[in-house]
Parts: C-alpha cells; sequence; structure tokens
C-alpha cells in the first residue's frame, strides 16, 4: 500500500503553520513547557483545523500508520461526492490503538457532517474493558462503512479432543487487547486458559502449535491465508469468531462458511448467548474484526449523513479499493451491515462489569 500523499503532508504541514501561527509565541511556550501543555496546543491546533476545513477525516493512529495508508487511498475517492470543493482532507491523531483519536472526535467534533473518524476496533476494546484513558461512546457513532478481517483459531486436536481438565495454553501476546476474543470465547465454551506469549515458546506459533508447546493459536488480518499451510501440518481449523448480518444476529465468516462460529457452538451447548459474558464477548468479537471504520457523530444532519454513505459505497466499490482489500484479507461492508458492526461495538452496563470482573478473576488485569 502507498504510503502518505503528497496531499497528506501537505495537511500535516499546515496543522504546524496554523499552531505557530494561528497562536504564536504562547503556543510555542506551551511546547516547551512539557507534554500536558503540548497536548493542550494540539487540541487548540486539531480545533482550528476542523473548524477552517469544509470536509476532515480524522484519522486514528501515527501519519505512518496502516489507517493514516488507508484514508490517502479512500479521501480522493470520497472528497468529490462530499461538496466542499470536491476534497477530503486527513490529519492522523495519536496512537495506534485509535483511543486519543475517539477522544478527541467525541469531545471536539461539531455534528454538521463536515468531519468524518477513521478508526481500528482497538479503540473500542480499550473501552469495553475498562480503560481509562477510553472516555467516549463508540455506541452513539453513525456508520460509514466498516472493513472487517477473519479470525480462525486453530488446535492440535478437534475441539471434542481438547482436554476437559488440564487448561488450555493459548498462544496470546495481548490478552487484554486483540487476543481477548479468543481467551473469553474459550473460556465460554467450558475451557480454562493460560495464555503464553511467543516469545515464551519456539518463536513460530505453527511450530509451537505442532510440537505441543502450545495447544491453541488464532489467524487472525492476511495470516488467515495460512490456514490450508497449518492444516498440512496436521493442525485443525476449531471455529471462527464469525460474523454479523444487518441485524445484529450471528453468521459463519464469508470467508470460511464451513468453519463454525463461536457463537453456534455456544447455542449447540446450550449457553445463554443473551447473557452477560458472551454479550461482552460479542462485542469485544466485533471489535477484533473491525480493521477500520468511518463514522460521524450522533446528530449530524440526515442529508450529510446520505452523502457520506453515498460517498463510503461508491468508494470502497473502487478497484483499487478491492484489490487492496484482497491482499489484506478484508472484505468492507456499508450500510445497513456497517451500522450493526458499529452497534456491535457496545455492551451493556452489566455486560462490561461482568467482562472487568472475568479479566480480574481470569488473568488478573485491572484497569491502571
Amino acid at each position: 500500500m502507498p504510503q502518505s500523499s503528497q496531499q497528506g503532508n501537505a495537511r500535516r504541514g499546515l496543522n504546524r503553520r496554523r499552531l505557530i501561527e494561528g497562536f504564536g509565541a504562547p503556543a510555542l511556550l506551551a511546547w516547551a513547557l512539557g507534554p500536558l501543555c503540548r497536548a493542550r496546543a494540539f487540541t487548540q491546533a486539531l480545533a482550528a483545523d476542523i473548524a477552517a476545513d469544509d470536509n476532515l477525516l480524522l484519522v486514528g493512529g501515527p501519519a505512518t500508520g496502516r489507517l493514516a495508508q488507508w484514508a490517502n487511498l479512500i479521501c480522493p475517492l470520497l472528497g468529490p461526492a462530499l461538496g466542499g470543493g470536491g476534497s477530503l482532507h486527513w490529519t492522523a491523531v495519536g496512537a495506534a490503538d485509535g483511543v486519543t483519536a475517539a477522544n478527541q472526535f467525541d469531545a471536539r467534533v461539531s455534528p454538521d457532517g463536515n468531519t468524518a473518524l477513521l478508526l481500528p476496533g482497538s479503540a473500542a476494546i480499550a473501552q469495553l474493558i475498562g480503560d481509562p484513558r477510553a472516555r467516549f461512546d463508540a455506541g452513539t457513532w453513525v456508520a460509514g462503512f466498516a472493513g472487517l478481517s477473519s479470525t480462525v483459531v486453530m488446535g492440535r486436536v478437534p475441539l471434542t479432543e481438547l482436554p476437559a481438565n488440564a487448561p488450555l495454553v493459548v498462544l496470546a501476546d495481548d490478552p487484554s487487547g486483540a487476543d481477548l476474543p479468543v481467551l473469553l470465547g474459550l473460556t465460554l465454551l467450558g475451557y480454562r486458559v493460560k495464555p503464553v506469549s511467543l516469545q515464551s515458546t519456539l518463536g513460530d506459533a505453527r511450530a509451537a502449535l505442532v510440537q505441543g508447546q502450545i495447544d491453541i493459536a488464532a489467524l487472525s488480518d492476511a495470516s488467515v491465508r495460512n490456514v490450508a499451510p497449518w492444516q498440512k501440518s496436521g493442525l485443525v481449523p476449531l471455529f471462527s469468531l464469525g460474523s454479523i448480518d444487518a441485524a445484529g444476529g450471528p453468521l459463519p465468516d464469508p470467508a470460511f462458511p464451513a468453519l463454525p462460529p463461536l457463537e453456534s457452538l455456544l447455542l449447540a451447548k446450550g449457553i445463554d448467548t443473551t447473557g452477560p459474558l458472551p454479550t461482552a464477548w460479542r462485542a469485544l468479537s466485533t471489535a477484533k474484526q473491525l480493521t477500520l471504520g468511518l463514522v460521524l457523530p450522533q446528530l449530524t444532519p440526515a442529508s450529510r449523513v446520505a452523502q457520506w454513505r453515498q460517498a463510503c459505497a461508491d468508494g470502497i466499490a473502487s478497484l483499487t479499493i478491492q484489490a487492496i482489500a484482497a491482499t489484506e484479507s478484508l472484505r468492507f461492508v456499508t450500510q445497513p451491515a456497517a451500522a450493526a458492526v458499529i452497534s456491535a461495538l457496545t455492551a451493556p452496563a452489566g455486560a462490561q462489569l461482568e467482562l472487568h470482573r472475568w479479566l480480574a478473576n481470569q488473568l488478573g488485569w485491572r484497569p491502571s
């Protein structure tokens, strides 16, 4: 995928000029005083950008990150359909988990339809687990599109042959983040889990699984293309995280239609999937699958929502976007499926409370 375009570089240069010219000595003094003042000066500059641009896309993550590369591709495709001179600029905000960008979006962006947010699902995971940095409400956002990835859980033996008493050793470098849906999903199926990092094994996930150092490993994002080679090594696909339909109901993963989604396995065991922990799992699972999503603020005028949604539908249908998505094992959805995805990123307070208890009791994790 190409790096940030000249348009993106010019936008970031404009941000810096506004910081200096718009706020002068006070901003420069703030820059010198320390991180807190720098954050305040940045927030002021970002607010100036939002006020001055007709169409702006806030991108969760660094200017050289994965989402910035996607923004560089989609902005020229969406801009002509949005008015305001036919252009859509983008500016990168915060770290790759998208939390800072989501906070800024909720706190600073006016719902006039001129500003959208491009963020990864990791921001929603942070909010679900109670990360104190996450101060936004994803449930209020209006969906434009969603770019979804797949996750396939692999084992050495079929589910029916997994040990019932000993804990399953699960490869999980990020137990309270990207790997949490797999860990919680296995717990819901009745297994005890013991997360281990790749560094503590052979350093190769497939070899560690084949040689019995671990019992479970998950293939996600572009790595799901390795399912066939892993099967040739004698490994078994156990389940996928599935997908959701336009009404929010469970579906098999479109990329692996013959593989049972975890929610189907829960139902087959007679487990109430509407309970607190399964509800929290569903939100976490959706967030893990969301590689990038474009959203608008709550109360955005209907006419502007319609403009953005049409622009999104036309933009992601382009051959360029589809070709790059195929190389990354991504699938894009628009309305009404995108709205179902964004809506599924949140969970009721009771479900979140149960998730926090599970994290504390099973993984020893508590918000810092």
